[in-house]
């Protein structure tokens, strides 16, 4: 998809997050393809690009994520150069903070380490990270175990010592696939995580289970139970089956405007449509939403829903969709 202003044009590539600004319509388009940056009105015209490859303030090496500000400004979580930066509604830089702690020494001699990797950023600078994530090989051929220590750091803190552990997650890893968390190998159990104007999710895929924090701290955990889905692979070589056996509990996970929780929860076996379930700021749920199996919920208000879709030559497109909720009574 191309998306233009009259005088420029730039092309989606790789789209890692969006988010849909409140009261004037106006889409952040996180594109790691080209290491920017795009805000598109509601009409699709370019109106703001920002950023770039470099090594520079308000420049990227990897995008990995972005996340909305409460103040109309967003977040920039860059994987490559292990730091987050701060913009603010215009795109100028409010603040970079670079994520370089002494990695944890290993609990097994034979473990291999990942580098620290930043989850999320609170509008003050706090961080929910890793320091390390470790693979702890187990004999077998196939998906690696990992095990990383979710770690809380304070915006006033500059050696990034240890604070304590918020949680310990456990989730599986392609170790030939690059960097450290991918999530993405055939129903494997995985890490999902998500945020949004202070508010971070995570799920790791093997049980009905949604951790939440704000602004950086632990305000609510989400449970269901709900049957796991069987995996039946066809084409899956045989050392991935005894981590593949059943599909993850909740294979995607969003936060939206309305820090409501989003979780991709089924496949149908036809690949076709996919099922969303919605928890509101409460955690308790609002209902579920059945949508095109190609369709990636990037983030919602109110009444719209701001999607990435790609077609079969992995051509990406962003669409915005209205929603109309039942009302109670």
């Amino acid at each position: 998809m191309t998306i233009g202003d009259g005088r420029d044009s730039v092309t989606l590539y790789r789209v890692s997050g969006g988010i849909l600004r409140p009261g004037n319509g106006d889409v952040v388009l996180a594109n790691a393809g080209s290491s920017e940056v795009f805000v598109v009105n509601i009409e699709g015209r370019l109106i703001n690009r920002i950023g770039g490859p470099g090594d520079g303030p308000g420049e990227f090496g990897s995008i990995a994520w972005i996340e909305a500000r409460a103040d109309g400004g967003f977040h920039v979580g860059d994987s490559q150069h292990r730091r987050v930066t701060a913009f603010d509604e215009n795109g100028e830089v409010l603040w970079t903070r670079s994520y370089n702690p002494q990695p944890e020494t290993p609990a097994e001699p034979n473990a291999l380490l990942a580098p620290g990797f930043v989850l999320h950023s609170t509008d003050e600078g706090v961080l929910l990270a890793f320091p390390t994530a470790m693979g702890l090989p187990d004999g077998q051929p196939g998906l690696l175990p990992m095990v990383g220590r979710l770690r809380r750091y304070p915006a006033e803190q500059d050696g990034f010592e240890e604070v304590g552990p918020i949680t310990v997650l456990t989730w599986y890893e392609d170790p030939t696939a690059g960097s450290i968390p991918l999530g993405s190998m055939l129903g494997g159990s995985r890490l999902e995580y998500a945020a949004h104007s202070g508010r971070f999710a995570h799920t790791e895929g093997a049980t009905h289970q949604i951790d939440v924090f704000d602004r950086g701290v632990r305000s609510m955990r989400i449970r269901e139970v709900r049957p796991r889905i069987r995996f039946e692979p066809d084409s899956v070589p045989a050392g991935v089956v005894h981590v593949a056996d059943s599909i993850p509990a909740y294979q995607d996970i969003r936060v939206d405007s309305q820090h409501r929780i989003w979780v991709q929860s089924a496949v149908d076996p036809a690949r076709t449509r996919t099922e969303w379930r919605v928890f509101g700021a409460d955690g308790m749920p609002i209902g579920s939403l059945a949508l095109p199996y190609e369709f990636e919920i990037l983030d919602a208000s109110q009444d719209r829903l701001l999607v990435l879709t790609r077609d079969d030559l992995d051509v990406e497109s962003v669409e915005l969709l209205e929603v109309a909720w039942p009302t109670a009574g």
